[in-house]
């Protein structure tokens, strides 16, 4: 019988412990006027931030098909990446960074392949790549004023576009 009124006796006191250092903590953040807006206002804003980039940011693959494969890696405040593999054996490899990505690519066939990779732009970046057919390739290392812009369209068998820009 003392044993289980010691134990209610204990455990009232460490729930009423852990309350208390609650209370504790919140009224030292809320201390004042000015730093409970303060507060609240960091916290606001914090979650206005994160709407904003996760509305801005996208990226979409869509592969149907056998072997597909996509290794997407994009670096900036605004990114609209939209990739579409239909047929077998399709790669793309994207490594871009810039103030701005939009990149639109479609491989419409078999063992396509798409290699574009950019560092340190700090542009607006809008590439568009079509590939219909199979055994084609687009390589494209670098960037410039007119890559920025970029538009290819592959049709046929056994193809290849290489841009290398400075």
């Amino acid at each position: 019988m003392k044993l289980k009124q010691l134990s209610i006796l204990l455990s009232v006191f460490i729930f009423s412990t852990a309350g208390f250092s609650q209370e504790e903590e919140l009224s030292s953040v809320f201390s004042s006027k000015e730093n409970s807006l303060f507060q609240l206002s960091k916290i606001n804003a914090n979650k206005q931030d994160n709407i904003a980039l996760s509305l801005q940011n996208n990226v979409y693959v869509r592969q149907i098909g056998n072997n597909n494969n996509s290794n997407i890696n994009v670096k900036s405040i605004n990114v609209d990446v939209n990739l579409n593999q239909l047929g077998n054996n399709n790669v793309v490899d994207l490594n871009k960074s810039g103030q701005e990505i939009n990149q639109f690519i479609l491989q419409n066939g078999n063992s396509n392949v798409v290699t574009d990779f950019n560092y340190k732009s700090n542009n607006i970046i809008n590439s568009n790549y079509t590939q219909v057919g199979n055994n084609l390739n687009i390589t494209s290392i670098g960037s410039n004023s007119i890559s920025e812009q970029l538009i290819i369209k592959q049709k046929g068998n056994a193809g290849s576009v290489i841009i290398l820009n400075k």
